[in-house]
């Protein structure tokens, strides 16, 4: 329990958190014998001594690790002087008897550690909780098993098959039978606008051009970078509303943006994500807002990805926080 478990594709995000709500008193009325557990006692009195109230200060730090199958809780706590753990197995998904495998763990562990009563249907007391840290492999199998959310892209004009050309990059380059992974963004909107540094490398590197044709040039204090930044066209908002009402209208749910040099100048991507937003998306990712790097397909992937998944995960964390 000590050492943190890699393997079975658990490359996830990791959940930190504190919860602090206020207590909720205690009912009677649960078996407490509905759950399996290991407990690891350094004191070798078995007697059952009452706690002191000092003892029922914050002292039961969780950790969780929420695989695909099962969910381990393992916990530490602090009795009659002295450091105690306790581990909690159970079953992932089991939608008969609880909605979120970590709580029902955190609910069954308290049970064994205050030797009461929690109701399955009451909110789980949160007066000894001092933390929670929980892995969970729900961001990744969503991604594999392709169930994230219904995700439209939003693009410089021009651009629209960014993500679906990529970089080209082939894993098997000698493979006949070569199949491209599908798009997480069903849909592509190009957005009129255009932006572009005014200094610009060669292709080979070895000498620079100027645009500079009269464009509206940027002000230094509204660049990221160091690059002078001229506005080639304006955003049009008016033809990008009707695309996004027309998207949000079939089905879709999150929006990606990914705009050429956004980077340096994000202030068309911030408009779409406040038009996005005003439209009724659930979820909006700016590619500038999460890696505001040069290259337009990785910065692009981010955003999808994240638009994909984060509503998920959202629904997960509410769903596990609703029981406290």
């Amino acid at each position: 329990g000590r050492k943190q478990r890699r393997g079975g594709g658990n490359n996830s995000a990791r959940l930190v958190g504190f919860l602090r709500p206020p207590n909720v008193s205690l009912r009677e009325g649960t078996d407490s014998d509905s759950f399996f557990g290991v407990e690891n006692d350094d004191d070798d009195d078995d007697s059952h001594n009452n706690i002191d109230a000092e003892e029922k200060e914050r002292d039961v730090a969780f950790c969780i690790d929420r695989g695909g199958t099962f969910t381990d809780v393992y916990c530490e706590y602090v009795e009659s002087g002295r450091k105690k753990k306790l581990a909690v197995k159970l079953l992932s998904e089991d939608p008969k008897n609880y909605t979120s495998a970590p709580r029902e763990g955190i609910r069954r562990a308290l049970e064994i550690i205050t030797r009461e009563p929690i109701p399955r249907e009451a909110k789980t007391p949160t007066g000894r909780i001092k933390s929670v840290r929980m892995g969970t492999t729900v961001g990744t199998n969503a991604l594999l098993e392709r169930k994230g959310a219904k995700v439209v892209v939003v693009v410089t004009q021009g651009f629209k098959d960014l993500l679906t050309v990529g970089n080209q990059a082939r894993p098997d380059i000698f493979k006949l039978d070569a199949r491209r992974p599908a798009s997480l963004a069903e849909r592509g909107i190009e957005a009129e606008e255009r932006v572009r540094p005014v200094k610009c490398s060669t292709m080979s590197g070895d000498g620079e051009f100027y645009y500079k044709q009269g464009n509206e040039i940027v002000e230094k204090d509204k660049v990221k970078t160091n690059e002078e930044i001229e506005i080639v066209k304006k955003l049009d908002v008016a033809s990008l509303r009707a695309s996004l009402s027309e998207a949000k209208k079939d089905g879709f749910t999150a929006v990606a943006v990914v705009l050429m040099h956004s980077y340096a100048y994000p202030e068309h991507e911030i408009l779409v994500g406040n038009l996005a937003k005003e439209i009724g998306f659930e979820q909006i990712s700016l590619s500038s807002a999460l890696t505001p790097m040069a290259r337009a397909v990785p910065r692009g992937h981010t955003a999808a990805v994240d638009a994909y998944l984060t509503p998920k995960i959202k629904e997960y964390v509410k769903t596990f926080v609703e029981g406290f």
